[in-house]
This record gives structure tokens, C-alpha cells and sequence, in this order.
């Protein structure tokens, strides 16, 4: 008997219908909406298939933990979590991150391909989004926008592997505004190996945008690019970039030289690009040591230098620093670093911006995980008029407890910035996050989320009961709660804005 005989084939067709019911209510009116969709699944064989969504619902059962964003410049960074997007998530990987599934935002309907045939891989995305969202990049930050708009997404991903460690890959965008506007995205990357202990890694971008005509969704700032206006006025231009990334790697010597360059115009609103105009090139040396010794396991002393440029033009800045990490026994390990920063910003030179950062984690206790992260520093005040220098500090912990059938995750965020060294603080700001769960059985349990975030002076408790008999025949009936306070443990104190209750069902129906 072969082994084929052993693995049950997969079904050729799933479909996957949904209801969702919810009453919400807040301070001045109560509303009850009702919401149904469905999945399918088409299984051409184990190695492609193709998935389709109308009206998928993404947004009651999970939820994305608060990030820090004061004092911040960049457009902020949410992790995939919804299954249609993060299942073969890796057919669509490049260097640069010109597909960023987040942006597709609130799909009407979805189609997507993921499939290889022999050594060659191919991956494709279609979707109408009913609210489409930008994510703006200039040399000195970004923006994060949310519209309404509808927008046509279209994402192709093709990838051929030619020898062992080599591989040719195509990648192409397309979103199309539908009332005005376009970005398209084409871009070749690749990698290969050489003499045994070489890498090499490279991409090329093209870019052709035209933006929207809707000044009062993106005003611009002011800000001005290649003769452009930033603002959304239906301007037309290109872009490109270059990725090229080499790395040598021995027993106890590792070195990683690279360099990055995006153009002023270059736009992926498909993807993550957090700035453009920009050239940079750096080197890493890396020196690993494995003692298997007492408590000690490993130590990597680390060397980084990078230089930052205007898109081939002038001198912006000069990055150098190190860290050792320790690798322990029982899966314990710890990251000391130190970093010192010449930046060229709003016209004018920061030199000497240092920080210092360390880290700690254990995952040595099955019932008991933890980590530890503090980063102290002098750095800009991005929003102060004029420009000027500070101290930051910015913890985090979270923590891990399970314990039978009990499972609970506690993360805290907090970002301090004082004028004078711990001084009166200018910035404060914090989050907290707990995820408590409990099984009752294997497809029955409990779960309760609660959030609370300074900067939105917000508290969210979300608790769930799940049914789940198969992965994808699910029973949910939870609700959300919102709560309004300045003080986070002054819990007589909290103003209750919103709730929301709802029932979700969903069936796998197989054929």
C-alpha cells in the first residue's frame, strides 16, 4: 500500500455560509443589524486551491491589541489575523511589502488562488473593498487614512524555483478607485546562492499612481514631492525602487551588506511602505559563539552601521551601533543593544540621538512564558514648534499563564517623553491588554477580552462563548463594551459609551 492510500483526500467543494446578528446601543440610540455572507473552498488538488468570500466578516471575534502613537511619524503596523488572508500568506511574500493584506479593508467579496505546480507557484487576489484605506509615504513620514471609498484590489504573485537556492518571482498590483484614482505596482525579485556560503537576495519596482480628487479626505500638509502636492488632487507620476541584500554566512561569522532605495513618487497602496525618497545602505556583522556550557548555550555579538540618503542625492543620516544576545538553556535568552544616531530632519542636523534597549524572555516553564522589552533615549520631539530634543523611555511586558484548561495573556504598552531627564513629561501614554480563556471541553469554551488604551481614554471588555465542533462550524454569542475614563484604575469612575450583543453562526457544508 502506498503512503497515498494513508492520507484522506480533501473534499472538492466547501461552502462556508454565515449569520450574524447584533444589537448595539449607546448613550443616545439602540440598533439592531443583521449581516449574512459565506466562504467556499475549491480544491483543484492538496497543491491549489482556489477561495471565495462574499461579504466575509472579519470584525466581531477578533481584536487588535492598542498600539503606542504618540510622537510617532510612521503609519502604525497591524498584524493579519484573518484566516482568508493569512492561509498561504507566504505565496504572497516579497523583500519590499508591496501586498500588505490589511488594505484591503472591508471586502464586498473576495477571490483568491494560491497553488504550484512542479517549481513554479502562483497566487492571485481579487476583492471589491467598500472602504478603502492609504497609507502615505514621504521622506520624513507617513500618513494612515480610512475612506469609504470602493476600490477593485488586484494582487498576482507568481514564483519559480531554478536551482537550489535560487528563485525568480513576478509580482503585480492594481487597486483602481472607482470613483477616481489608481495605483499599480510591478516588480521583479529574486535570490541565489553561491560558493556554499553566499546569498543573494535583490527586487525591482515600478510604480504609476494617480490619486484620487478628494482634497477633503487628504489636504497634503503642505507637503510638496518631485513638483508634486501631496494632497489628493488627482495628480499623475511614477515611481520605482531597488532592494539588494547579500549575505555571507560561517560558523562564527555572519555579514549582511544591503542597500534600499525608493523614489519620491514610489507608491504600493496595496502594500506597507512606511517612507520613500530615500537611499540607504548599511552592513550587519554578526559573530555567533556556541559555548553549551553551564547555563550559557550561545553569545552574538552584533555591529550595525547604515547611511541614509535623499533618493541618490544628499547625506541624511548616520546610524552605528551594537548589541550582544545570550542564548540560555531552557529557551531563556536576553538582548542588550546601544545605538547612536545622526538624523538630518525638517532642515535641520540632531546629532548624538542615542538609545539603549534591552530584552528578556522565558519560555523554560510549559504553564509560565514571559518577556520583557525597555528601551531609554534621546530623541526628537516630532510635533514640538520649534523642533527639539528629549528623553524617552518605553517599556513592555506581557506575559503568558496556562494552567489545565485556563489560559491567560496580560501585555502592557507605556511611552514616557520628558523635556529634561524625568522631568514633567510631555508624552504619556499606556495600554493594557488581558485575553482570558477557558475550555470547557474541546469545543466548548469561554473568552474574555479586555483593552484599555490612554490615548483614546478607552476601555473595551469583549466577553465570547464559542462552539466550534469542527474548526469552521462555529457558534459565537458574545458582546462588546466601551467605557470612557482618564484614569485606567479608577474604575467607579468610567462613563459606559457603547455595547454591542451578537449571535454568529456559521456551517461547513461539504462535497
Amino acid at each position: 500500500m502506498y503512503i497515498n492510500d494513508w492520507i484522506a483526500k480533501p473534499e472538492k467543494i466547501e461552502f462556508l455560509p454565515y449569520g450574524f446578528g447584533g444589537l448595539s446601543a449607546d448613550t443616545i440610540a439602540r440598533d439592531l443589524k443583521f449581516r449574512a455572507g459565506f466562504g467556499a473552498r475549491y480544491y483543484f488538488n492538496y497543491e491549489n486551491i482556489l477561495d471565495f468570500a462574499l461579504l466575509p466578516d472579519f470584525s466581531q471575534i477578533e481584536t487588535d491589541m492598542p498600539q503606542i502613537d504618540v510622537n510617532a511619524i510612521s503609519a502604525l503596523y497591524y498584524q493579519e489575523k484573518r484566516p482568508f488572508f493569512t492561509e498561504r500568506k507566504s505565496f504572497f511574500e516579497t523583500p519590499l511589502e508591496v501586498f500588505y493584506s490589511r488594505m484591503i479593508n472591508d471586502p464586498l467579496f473576495a477571490i483568491k488562488y494560491a497553488g504550484s505546480i512542479k517549481d513554479n507557484s502562483f497566487g492571485y487576489i481579487f476583492a471589491i473593498d467598500q472602504h478603502s484605506p492609504f497609507i502615505i509615504p514621504f521622506r520624513e513620514r507617513s500618513f494612515n487614512i480610512v475612506s469609504d471609498k470602493y476600490s477593485s484590489c488586484n494582487v498576482l504573485r507568481v514564483k519559480k524555483s531554478l536551482l537550489l537556492d535560487t528563485y525568480l518571482g513576478l509580482t503585480t498590483t492594481d487597486r483602481e478607485i472607482l470613483d477616481g484614482g489608481f495605483n499599480r505596482v510591478f516588480g521583479l525579485d529574486g535570490g541565489f546562492g553561491f560558493w556554499g556560503k553566499n546569498t543573494v537576495k535583490y527586487q525591482a519596482l515600478l510604480s504609476w499612481t494617480k490619486e484620487p480628487f478628494d482634497t477633503l479626505l487628504f489636504n497634503g500638509f503642505g507637503i510638496e514631492f518631485d513638483g508634486k502636492t501631496a494632497r489628493f488632487d488627482a495628480e499623475e507620476f511614477t515611481g520605482n525602487g531597488i532592494l539588494f541584500e547579500f549575505n555571507h554566512n560561517r560558523k562564527y561569522f555572519n555579514f549582511t551588506g544591503y542597500l534600499k532605495s525608493l523614489s519620491p513618487g514610489f507608491r504600493a497602496d496595496q502594500g506597507y511602505i512606511g517612507y520613500n525618497d530615500y537611499t540607504k545602505y548599511g552592513a550587519l556583522f554578526k559573530f555567533p559563539y556556541v559555548i553549551k556550557k553551564s547555563l550559557l548555550y550561545a553569545v552574538t555579538p552584533e555591529l550595525k552601521l547604515e547611511w541614509l540618503h535623499r533618493y541618490w542625492g544628499e547625506n541624511t543620516g548616520f546610524v552605528r551601533g551594537g548589541s550582544l544576545t545570550l542564548q540560555c538553556k531552557y529557551s531563556v535568552s536576553a538582548q542588550f543593544s546601544y545605538q547612536l544616531v545622526d538624523k538630518f530632519y525638517r532642515d535641520n542636523w540632531f546629532n548624538g540621538l542615542w538609545t539603549y534597549s534591552g530584552n528578556l524572555s522565558s519560555y523554560a516553564l510549559k504553564f509560565w512564558t514571559y518577556g520583557l522589552f525597555l528601551n531609554y533615549g534621546r530623541e526628537i520631539n516630532y510635533y514640538s514648534f520649534p523642533l527639539s530634543l528629549g528623553y524617552s523611555l518605553y517599556p513592555y511586558f506581557w506575559t503568558e499563564f496556562h494552567l489545565g484548561d485556563l489560559s491567560a495573556r496580560f501585555e502592557h504598552y507605556r511611552y514616557l517623553f520628558w523635556a529634561e531627564r524625568f522631568g514633567e513629561w510631555i508624552y504619556d501614554q499606556k495600554t493594557y491588554g488581558t485575553n482570558l480563556s477557558y475550555a470547557f471541553t474541546r469545543i466548548m469554551g469561554v473568552r474574555v477580552i479586555c483593552q484599555y488604551n490612554s490615548g483614546l481614554k478607552n476601555l473595551l471588555i469583549n466577553p465570547l462563548f464559542s462552539f466550534t465542533p469542527t474548526p469552521l462550524t462555529i457558534f459565537y454569542f458574545g458582546s462588546n463594551h466601551n467605557f470612557s475614563n482618564e484614569a485606567p484604575l479608577d474604575f467607579r469612575s468610567y462613563e459606559h459609551t457603547g455595547s454591542q450583543v451578537f449571535l454568529k453562526v456559521q456551517y461547513l457544508f461539504r462535497h
